[in-house]
């Protein structure tokens, strides 16, 4: 068996040892050669893209260089009859290159040597836009560039807030409502830059890592929330554990199922977006009408079966509709049908939840419901924000926006005693007035 063990690596060479290992215990070591090419290739794969580009750049210019110094000397010994050093030739193309001037050697009396002095101009040129592109833009980037400090000064009963989405801005939002201390942690250097420089109390540094955390004062936080992806949230939180055993950790979860790891992660709440506005649908639904109302849930994911559990312990009469087959659908088709959302009893029903995966499905299928029902209240998830406007046109009663239910959501979970956040955790109620059929 032969497993090739990187040994050294040189400017324009390198070594690779082979470990040849037989079914005995005897180890022998070949060592294989590399061409200066191949070991250019080796090395680059191991920078940065900074540092690849610069290389090839270096390169790509001392090669240019050494070639028209050579062509330089022979131009001006046979065409020119002037021969040259190639210590001269080589002063001569720098001088072109940095377009410095020629000095003693211009004129060229040949067509050959006037037609090269102008490629080498040219060239020149196309090595110092490089260059700019290549060390001056960066460099301007980084300087230029807002940056966010790697600590926080001493600070004590505050929210450490790991990753900046939209439902932990709504809860940012409260939190200085209140005149409540946070601090941000962004791993992303540059984003942590420009949330600095719109004034966020914001630290550059990975969640993950035991010391960036110390260094938001962890020991001392009231609590740390996670909203960044799945996986990571459980990373974090065994983190937080790590620096600080008492720090109550709320994490968010896109998927439920992997709610339970959180917790094993050491998690004291996981909350579930699309289960917290299922519920806050059902509240909305059931508050709407009489409690023996009839009401049509279109969508059956997570938010579908919140809505559908706050209502079955109510008189309340629960028709699901769903695109898909699965246990607990009553109807199955497209909610975008009129004819599926009539089979459904939507022309007989008191209220109708739409918790549909898309906001663009969702505001078409509050369209068409509206169309055929104008005195059905009608109560829907929206996803994006900015997505509500639609919906209210669309003709929906009530939009619970995903990212403001979560973001006040968890704001009474964690201040539940000590302030509340605007209520009903910003649900959008229209002003619809009650068209005839």
């Amino acid at each position: 068996m032969e497993v090739p063990v990187w040994s050294n690596r040189r400017a324009l060479s390198c070594t690779f040892h082979t470990v040849l290992r037989g079914q005995g215990n005897g180890v022998h070591v070949r060592e294989i050669q590399l061409g200066p090419w191949t070991a250019l290739h080796v090395a680059s794969d191991r920078m940065t893209p900074l540092a690849r580009r610069a290389l090839f750049y270096t390169v790509a210019l001392a090669l240019t260089t050494a070639a028209f110094t050579s062509v330089y000397t022979l131009g001006m010994t046979h065409l020119e009859e002037r021969p040259r050093a190639w210590y001269q030739a080589l002063e001569v193309v720098i001088q072109s290159f940095t377009t410095t001037g020629y000095g003693e050697d211009a004129p060229w009396g040949t067509l050959q040597m006037n037609l090269f002095v102008i490629v080498m101009q040219l060239t020149g040129i196309g090595f110092i836009l490089s260059a700019v592109d290549i060390f001056v833009v960066p460099w301007l980037k980084q300087t230029l560039q807002p940056s966010a400090p790697t600590t926080h000064p001493d600070i004590e009963d505050h929210v450490v807030i790991c990753g900046h989405t939209d439902r932990t801005e709504v809860f940012i939002q409260d939190l200085v409502a209140q005149d409540h201390p946070y601090v941000l942690l962004v791993p992303d250097k540059q984003e942590a830059g420009q949330l600095h420089e719109e004034g966020y109390t914001v630290v550059a540094g990975s969640p993950e890592s035991v010391p960036a955390l110390h260094g938001v004062h962890i020991g001392t936080a009231r609590a740390l929330v996670a909203d960044v992806a799945d996986d990571a949230n459980a990373s974090i939180t065994l983190a937080a554990r790590e620096a600080h055993a008492a720090c109550t950790v709320i994490t968010f979860v896109k998927d439920v199922a992997l709610a339970r790891y959180h917790r094993a992660a050491g998690a004291d709440t996981v909350l579930s977006p699309r289960q917290l506005v299922g519920t806050e649908l059902g509240v909305s639904a059931r508050e709407s009408g009489p409690a023996s109302a009839a009401v049509v849930i279109a969508g059956y994911g997570e938010a579908g079966q919140a809505a559908y559990t706050t209502l079955q312990d109510t008189e309340a009469t629960i028709t699901v509709l769903d695109i898909e087959d699965q246990p607990g659908v009553d109807v199955v088709g497209d909610a975008r049908t009129p004819q599926v959302l009539k089979e459904a009893g939507l022309t007989q029903a008191d209220a109708f939840i739409v918790t549909l995966g898309n906001d663009t499905t969702a505001t078409f299928t509050t369209l068409i419901a509206r169309s055929l029902c104008p005195d059905l209240t009608i109560v829907v998830r929206a996803d994006a924000n900015d997505m509500t406007e639609n919906l209210r046109r669309a003709g929906a009663d009530e939009i619970r926006s995903l990212d403001n239910v979560s973001g006040h959501m968890l704001t009474e979970a964690l201040f539940r005693d000590d302030f509340a956040p605007p209520g009903p955790y910003d649900s959008v109620r229209t002003n619809r007035p009650v068209r005839s059929s």
